[in-house]
C-alpha cells in the first residue's frame, strides 16, 4: 500500500561539491483544518457534531469531514469512493447511519461509522433533488416529472408515491419534516421555457405519508432557488438561496430568514442571515448546507457572489430561541490564495488573502516548533497585498478587495500602508501610498528603506510609477518611472538592484533592472523564460543564498522553478513545482524557504498546504512506498531538460533524484523501502555476467512503472545511509564468509513487463551496472547514465565468479497442494539432497525454517497470502512461490 505521494525537483545552489544540488519538500503543520470552500455539500449532524460530504467548487471533491462546532476540531473521515465528485445536499442519518443518493453512478451509499467505510447498497431509478425522514423512511423528491419516492434502510427498497403538485421537473428545491408530515417548496422550473423571472417558484406543500396525500399550503414569502429549509420543534425554518435580479440579469444571492408554523399556515420573518439586508450584490449565500444542534441550525458554506463561482467556508449558526445569528468560523479551512507576509526574528507572519471571500486574519509561524499562533486581524479587507520586511517590521502596501461590490473601483482598490509590529502585535497606518489606490503592486526592500510601485489601478490600467518609502521619516519620495508599466509582476532584490519581470506570452521575458543607487533603470531579455506565461502572483520570487528565484508557468497545469546567477548572467528553468503556484506565498527564512496557500492542482483550488524546501536534505532510512505525483496521480509531469526531480520521505529525507539531459516526458517512479531488520534477500542466478553467482540485494529498490523509463544522457542518483550500505556488506560477508566493500556494490535491473512486485526473486534477465559511489555528507549516494533506465532497480553485491555446482539450478522440484491451507509437500523429482528449508514473506521476512530432512511442512499458523519457498544445498539455493488459503 502506497505510504506517501512526493515529488520534488532540483536547486542548482553549491553544497557538498555537487555540480547539482537536490531539492526535496517537508510538509510543515497546515494553518487550520483544511476544508475547501464549496457549495452543495451534503450536511448532518449526529451527537453534537457536524458532518460534512462531498459538494462542489469547481471540481468535485470527495472528502468526508467531522467537525465539531464547540471546540473547531476537525477529523478527515473515509472519503467517498466515487470516481467522479457528489455535487448535491441529498444526505440523511436513519439510526446512526449517512447516507446518501444519487443516481451519477453512486446509488445509495451508506456510512458506518464502526468501520469508517463507505458501502455501495443499491442502485437508484431517478435523479433526487431534496427530500426528508420520517420514522426511518427516507422520502425523496424527484428532479424528473412529478416523481415521488420513499428508500425504506432496512429493506433497501423503494417504492413510488403519490406525485408532488405544482411544477414539475423541479431542481434545487427546499424539504423537511415537521411533526411527521413532509414539507417541500421552492426551486427552478426545468421544464418547458419558462421565462426568467418565472423559473423561479414559491410554492409550498405539505405531505401526508399516512395519506399518501399532498396538500398545498401558504406560498413561500419569496421565489427562490437553492435556498435552505429545516424543521424544529413544530415549526420549519427556510432562507437563503437565490432570487430573480432582473432581465438579463444573474440571479441575487439572499440573506432572508423566515419561519413557519403549520398550525396557523403562516409565514413569519425573522432576523437575516447576520441582520443583513435581504438582497444585495455583496451579501447572501445560495447552495448552502443546513443541520442542526438542540436549537441552533447551522449553515454551512454556499455561493456568495452573483457572478458565480465565488463559494465560502464560513459557519454560522441561528439560535431559534433567541432570533439572532452567531459566527461560528468565518474559515472554517483557513485555506486561501494571495496571502501576503514576512520573515522576522526566527517566526513567519503571514495572513490574509482570500478564500472566494477576503480574509482578515493574521497568523505567526514559529519555524522551531512548527507552530501556528493567532495575532492581531489585518485593518483592511483587501487582499493581494505587496510586503515586505523592514528592521523587524512588516510593510504591506496596495491591494483589492473581491468583498465589494462590482463597480465600486474606488473601494475595491486601496493606496493604505500598514505597519506590522511583532513585538507589539499592533497595525499602523502610515502614509499612504502617493500613487493612488491599486493592486498587484511591486514592493522592496533595500537599505531599510521601501520602495513600491507599477501594479493596476481603479481604471484596471497598469502602471509604471515608481518610489521610495522612509520609515523613519514616514514619508514617500518619486523616483524614475519603470520602462515598462504591469501589474501582478515577479520581482526581488540582488545586491544592489532590483530585478523585475514581464513574461510575455510567445516573447522573450523581458527583466527591468532597477539600480538602487543610481536610480536607473536597464533592460535585457531572457530566452529561457520564452513563453513563460503569467507571473503567479505578488508573492511568488524570492532569492536565496545568492541567487534569486521566480516562479513561472509553463501551461495550466505545471509552474517551475527558475533561478537566476548574478555572478554569470544566466537564468535557467531548473524544476517542476510539485503542485501549482498560483497565488501562492514563499516566505524565505534564515532556516529555509517556505512555501504557502495558493492552488494545489487543477482540482483543488484554494489549500492552507504549508510546506519547507529543503536543499540538499539527508538521506532517507524510512520504511514504507514513495512515489512521484503529478496533478494528483502517478508521475513526474514533463521535465526541462537540465532539471531535476527527487522521491523523499514525508521529512523531506531523499531516495532517489533523476537529473534530465533532455526533455524528459511524464513517468511513474516509485520506491519501496523495507525494514532494515529484515533479512536481506539472496539468489543465485545468471546476474548478466554470463555464469551463476550469488547476490544479496538491499532492501531498497526504485520501480519505474510499466518499464517506463530514462534515456541517455538523463543521470540517476539513488541515496543510501552509510548505515544500511555496510549493513549489507557485513551480512553478506557473513553468509558467504566473504570480504567484500562497499566499492563492491553495483545495481541490477530487470524487468517484469507491468507486474511488478517489489521482489527480486522470481525474476532474471537482469542487467548490471557499475555505479559511481560518491559521499554525500556522512551517507553515499550512486549514480548511473546509459543509454536506458528502466524496470526495477535493486543495489546488490554479487560473488563474481561461478558457483561449481550450476547444474543445481535446473533441478525440479513439485509443491503440492498450492495453495495449500495446512500442509505443503515438496517433491525432489531429481536425485539431489537439500540442507534447509525457508520461507519468507512478500517483505522477505523469514516466517519458518526447518531443516532438509523432512520435505512435509506445517503452514496452518500462517496468515493467508503469498510466500516464497527458499530450498538450501550449501550456499546455493531455488526459490518458488506458494500460496497459503
Amino acid at each position: 500500500m502506497k505510504k506517501h505521494i512526493l515529488l520534488s525537483t532540483l536547486l542548482s545552489i553549491t553544497f557538498y561539491c555537487n555540480s547539482q544540488t537536490i531539492g526535496s519538500w517537508a510538509a510543515k503543520k497546515s494553518l487550520g483544518n483544511d476544508l475547501s470552500a464549496r457549495e452543495n455539500a451534503g450536511m448532518v449532524s449526529i451527537n453534537n457534531k457536524l458532518y460534512i460530504l462531498a459538494g462542489n467548487v469547481n471540481y468535485g471533491p470527495k472528502d468526508f469531514t467531522e467537525y465539531n462546532p464547540s471546540t473547531g476540531e476537525l477529523n478527515k473521515l473515509q472519503e467517498f469512493p466515487a470516481g467522479n465528485y457528489l455535487n448535491n445536499r441529498i444526505l440523511f442519518e436513519v439510526n446512526g447511519k449517512i447516507y446518501t443518493f444519487s443516481a451519477v453512478g453512486f446509488g445509495v451509499s451508506v456510512y458506518d461509522f464502526n468501520t469508517n467505510d463507505w458501502t455501495l447498497v443499491s442502485s437508484i431509478p431517478f435523479s433526487p433533488d431534496s427530500g426528508f425522514v420520517i420514522n426511518d423512511i427516507i422520502y425523496l423528491i424527484s428532479q424528473s416529472d412529478n416523481d415521488f419516492y420513499a428508500y425504506n434502510p432496512l429493506t433497501n427498497t423503494f417504492s413510488q408515491k403519490a406525485n408532488y403538485p405544482g411544477i414539475p421537473n423541479r431542481r434545487q428545491s427546499v424539504a423537511f419534516e415537521i411533526n411527521d408530515k413532509g414539507y417541500f417548496g421552492s426551486g427552478r422550473n426545468n421544464g418547458t421555457d419558462c421565462g426568467e423571472e418565472n423559473c423561479f417558484t414559491n410554492n409550498f406543500f405539505e405531505y401526508n405519508p399516512l395519506t399518501d396525500i399532498w396538500t398545498t399550503k401558504a406560498n413561500l414569502p419569496y421565489a427562490t432557488v437553492n435556498a435552505v429549509g429545516i424543521g424544529h420543534n413544530g415549526k420549519g425554518y427556510i432562507g437563503l438561496g437565490e432570487v430573480f435580479g432582473g432581465l438579463n440579469q444573474p440571479s441575487k444571492k439572499s440573506s432572508a430568514w423566515y419561519e413557519y408554523d403549520p398550525n396557523t399556515n403562516n409565514w413569519l420573518q425573522k432576523q437575516n442571515l447576520m441582520n443583513l439586508p435581504s438582497t444585495t450584490s455583496q451579501y447572501g449565500k445560495a447552495a448552502s448546507s443546513i443541520s442542526k444542534i438542540g436549537s441552533e441550525i447551522f449553515i454551512f458554506g454556499g455561493e456568495i457572489q452573483n457572478d458565480g463561482n465565488f463559494y465560502s467556508d464560513d459557519v454560522f449558526k441561528y439560535d431559534i430561541n433567541t432570533n439572532n445569528w452567531h459566527i461560528v468560523d468565518e474559515d472554517l479551512g483557513k485555506n486561501r490564495v494571495n496571502a501576503s507576509g514576512f520573515y522576522a526574528n526566527g517566526k513567519i507572519y503571514v495572513g490574509s488573502g482570500e478564500d472566494s471571500e477576503v480574509l482578515t486574519d493574521f497568523w505567526e509561524y514559529d519555524i522551531n516548533t512548527n507552530q501556528w499562533s493567532k495575532k492581531a486581524d489585518l485593518n483592511s479587507i483587501h487582499s493581494d497585498r505587496s510586503c515586505v520586511e523592514i528592521n523587524g517590521k512588516g510593510y504591506f502596501v496596495g491591494g483589492i478587495s473581491s468583498n465589494i461590490s462590482a463597480g465600486s473601483a474606488s473601494t475595491q482598490y486601496t493606496d493604505n500602508l500598514v505597519e506590522y509590529d511583532p513585538q507589539t502585535n499592533l497595525w499602523t497606518e502610515k502614509a499612504p501610498f502617493p500613487g493612488g489606490k491599486r493592486s498587484g503592486m511591486v514592493s522592496l526592500a533595500y537599505k531599510g528603506k521601501l520602495y513600491a510601485g507599477l501594479g493596476q489601478n481603479t481604471n484596471g490600467a497598469a502602471t509604471s510609477d515608481f518610489y521610495e518609502y522612509d520609515p523613519t521619516l514616514n514619508s514617500w519620495k518619486s523616483l524614475t518611472s519603470s520602462p515598462v508599466a504591469g501589474s501582478y509582476l515577479s520581482y526581488f532584490v540582488l545586491n544592489d538592484a532590483a530585478y523585475i519581470l514581464a513574461f510575455l506570452a510567445n516573447n522573450p521575458t523581458i527583466v527591468y533592472k532597477y539600480d538602487f543607487n543610481l536610480n536607473t533603470w536597464s533592460t535585457e531579455s531572457c530566452p529561457i523564460l520564452n513563453g513563460g506565461g503569467i507571473p503567479k502572483g505578488t508573492n511568488q520570487a524570492f532569492i536565496y543564498d545568492g541567487k534569486g528565484y521566480v516562479v513561472n508557468s509553463v501551461d495550466n497545469l505545471t509552474d517551475q522553478l527558475s533561478e537566476f546567477d548574478p555572478t554569470t548572467g544566466v537564468w535557467k528553468k531548473i524544476m517542476n513545482l510539485p503542485s501549482i503556484g498560483h497565488g501562492g506565498t514563499v516566505i524565505t527564512s534564515t532556516n529555509g524557504i517556505y512555501f504557502g496557500f495558493g492552488f494545489k492542482n487543477y482540482k483543488i483550488r484554494n489549500t492552507n498546504d504549508w510546506q519547507e524546501l529543503r536543499i540538499n536534505a539527508g538521506v532517507s532510512d524510512k520504511v514504507g512506498s514513495y512515489e512521484t505525483s503529478y496533478n494528483g496521480d502517478c508521475g513526474t509531469g514533463n521535465l526541462e531538460s537540465n532539471s531535476n526531480f527527487s522521491i523523499y520521505d514525508e521529512e523531506g529525507d531523499l531516495f532517489i533524484s533523476l537529473i534530465t539531459g533532455s526533455l524528459t516526458s511524464n513517468i511513474c517512479v516509485k520506491v519501496n523501502s523495507i525494514d532494515l531488520n529484515q533479512n536481506f534477500r539472496t539468489l543465485a542466478t545468471n546476474f548478466g555476467n554470463g555464469y551463476i553467482e550469488n547476490g544479496m540485494f538491499l532492501n531498497k529498490s526504485v520501480l519505474f512503472e510499466n518499464n517506463r523509463g530514462m534515456a541517455s544522457p538523463d543521470i540517476l542518483k539513488l541515496y543510501y545511509t552509510t548505515t544500511e550500505l555496510n549493513k549489507l556488506v557485513q551480512d553478506y560477508n557473513n553468509l558467504y564468509s566473504s570480504n567484500k566493500t562497499l566499492q563492491d556494490i553495483k545495481l541490477v535491473q530487470y524487468f517484469e513487463n507491468n507486474s511488478n512486485d517489489f521482489d527480486p526473486l522470481n525474476n532474471a534477465n537482469f542487467v548490471i551496472y557499475n555505479p559511481t559511489l560518491e559521499a554525500y555528507g556522512n551517507d553515499k549516494y550512486f549514480e548511473i547514465s546509459t543509454s536506458f533506465i528502466g524496470g526495477e532497480i535493486y543495489a546488490v553485491i554479487l560473488s563474481g565468479s561461478t558457483l561449481g555446482n550450476t547444474s543445481f539450478q535446473n533441478k525440479k522440484i513439485s509443491i503440492y497442494p498450492n495453495p495449500s491451507s495446512t500442509i505443503l509437500n515438496i517433491q525432489l523429482l531429481d536425485n539431489f539432497s537439500i540442507d534447509k528449508i525457508i520461507i519468507t514473506d512478500l517483505t522477505g521476512k523469514k516466517v519458518k525454517e526447518q531443516n532438509g530432512n523432512s520435505t512435509t511442512l506445517n503452514i496452518e499458523n500462517l496468515t493467508k497470502g503469498l510466500y516464497f519457498l527458499e530450498l538450501f544445498y550449501g550456499d546455493l539455493k531455488l526459490v518458488h512461490k506458494f500460496i497459503k488459503e
